[in-house]
């Protein structure tokens, strides 16, 4: 742009600067602003034309200089109040000096200078050569290791088994949880309260929940164990609320508009959980409809706040490993 107006002495407009230079016409109103604020080009007018023409003169460096005189002439006094406060009011005018000022010592001539006065080249403070090579750089080390779940200097392939790792041991707890559910006896339980089941069961949920969050906030790899921490209190949350639901048909086969086998109450739990509601199996009785308003309250629990703690506890372990 500075080339096109110099070659046009008596001036180049906008439009001739955008089409000689292939962009658009807003580029070049962004940039011609920028030339003209520091003195490279100006603004001239040709009598009867209402466009502006950019003229570069031919002391252009001498105008350029000019203004960055003016700039630092400007900016003295704000440089020299930043300078006295750096040093303190207290010490006298005529020898205050900036801590960070170093004054070379003299010498007189023809003296022979120390070796350990010449300072040796500064390095770069994360490499070093070693052996005519460059080692590798040392320093703070890189996002991946301490600020991640999963650390950068794992491979690709131990980072995939960290992963199938935390997610094994909560699948196979869940397997488990349902292999009991379908296997244990509970056709003959009107002797035990539902309300106390109920409450029982939400208090391991709850102490469950708790421990793996101790579990989050004192791992080596925090990602990793949300991932397993989420999948078990999810498996034990569900489980429960199905062995409810099956119980409550067992001892009252009117509580829902039909009588539930376990896998019905296992997917009348699921799409509760899920917020899906098909309709296929409606709860009838008082109690069925308290303990599903029960589950509706605390899937929003579960969802808003244990999600949050989960979060909260991988940053937690991954700012106090980044301090470590």
């Amino acid at each position: 742009m500075s080339g096109v107006s110099a070659r046009e002495t008596d001036g180049v407009s906008a439009e001739q600067l955008a089409d000689a230079l292939g962009t658009s016409r807003g580029s070049v109103s962004t940039y011609t602003h920028k030339l003209v604020a520091r003195g490279f080009v100006r603004r001239v007018r040709r009598p009867g034309d209402r466009a502006h023409y950019f003229v570069m003169d031919a002391g252009v460096w001498g105008g350029f200089l000019e203004n960055e005189q003016a700039h630092v002439v400007a900016a003295r006094p704000s440089h020299t109040q930043r300078g006295v406060g750096g040093v303190g009011e207290s010490v006298p005018l005529g020898t205050r000096q900036l801590p960070s000022r170093v004054v070379a010592p003299t010498r007189p001539p023809g003296a022979r200078v120390s070796p350990t006065l010449n300072p040796l080249p500064a390095r770069h403070p994360r490499s070093r050569r070693t052996g005519g090579a460059m080692a590798e750089p040392t320093g703070p080390a890189s996002p991946g290791d301490k600020e991640s779940g999963l650390p950068g200097n794992l491979s690709r392939r131990d980072r995939r088994r960290l992963v199938v790792s935390a997610l094994a041991r909560p699948s196979l707890i869940a397997v488990v949880l349902l292999v009991v559910y379908f296997l244990i006896p509970l056709d003959h339980v009107g002797d035990i309260s539902g309300a106390l089941t109920l409450f029982a069961g939400i208090a391991i949920v709850v102490v469950l929940g708790w421990w793996q969050i101790r579990k989050i906030m004192a791992a080596e790899y925090p990602a990793a164990q949300a991932i397993e921490a989420l999948t078990t209190v999810v498996a034990f949350y569900l489980v429960l609320f199905a062995t409810v639901f099956y119980r409550m048909s067992v001892v009252n086969p009117g509580s829902f508009d039909e009588e539930l086998s376990r896998i019905d109450a296992l997917y009348f739990c699921l799409t509760v959980f899920a917020t899906v509601g098909f309709g296929d199996i409606v709860p009838v009785g008082q109690a069925a409809r308290v303990v599903v308003s029960v589950q509706m309250v605390l899937n929003l629990i579960f969802i808003a706040l244990g999600l949050r703690l989960v979060t909260a506890a991988v940053q937690w372990r991954r700012r106090h490993r980044r301090d470590d």
